[in-house]
């Protein structure tokens, strides 16, 4: 006689577990850094770890931190510009971040325009897997000359923006 077992797998999915944040949505000549925010927001939950934090573009994956792994970039050309940087941890669950910031010198368009979204996956107190996904945030970029890796490539660090050029960030909120 055979007997058939099943396993389920469960996980909670909430919204209010992970938020997105931009910083500074104004830069001028390089001067200025805009930053990207995925902050774990445990909002009176019971978060007891946290596996990741994923940063996203337009579904591309940006940059990440893992348990066991460290930072990860998993998009090579920004990760290799000048001016650009992640700063994270998962070490304290209730005030884990992934921070990806941006000199306005480093920016590039259209390329950096998109939609970013953040993504969290945790162990709940009952050790539950909770998985969550921020709201997506639409950066439009204004003010900036249209530009190919190449040509940026070429100009170095010398890249400077012309004294008028300025980067409006427009924050859509959509919800699901």
């Amino acid at each position: 006689m055979e007997r058939l077992f099943t396993l389920l797998f469960t996980a909670n999915t909430a919204s209010a577990f992970i938020s997105i944040t931009v910083q500074n949505s104004t830069l001028e000549n390089g001067e200025t850094v805009m930053g990207i925010d995925c902050d774990v927001d445990v909002n009176g939950t019971q978060i007891a770890s946290v596996i990741s934090i994923q940063l996203k573009k337009s579904s591309k994956n940006i940059a990440s931190i893992a348990d066991g792994k460290g930072i990860v970039w998993q998009d090579r050309e920004l990760e290799s510009r000048s001016g650009v940087s992640v700063n994270a941890s998962i070490s304290n669950a209730s005030s884990a971040y992934l921070h990806l910031n941006m000199l306005s010198s480093a920016i590039r368009y259209p390329e950096d325009t998109g939609n970013y979204q953040c993504s969290l996956s945790a162990f709940g107190a009952q050790n539950d897997l909770i998985t969550s996904e921020s709201r997506i945030i639409s950066a439009n970029l204004t003010g900036f000359k249209k530009q190919s890796a190449h040509d940026v490539s070429s100009l170095g660090t010398s890249l400077r923006l012309p004294a008028v050029g300025c980067l409006v960030l427009t924050v859509l909120l959509q919800t699901f």
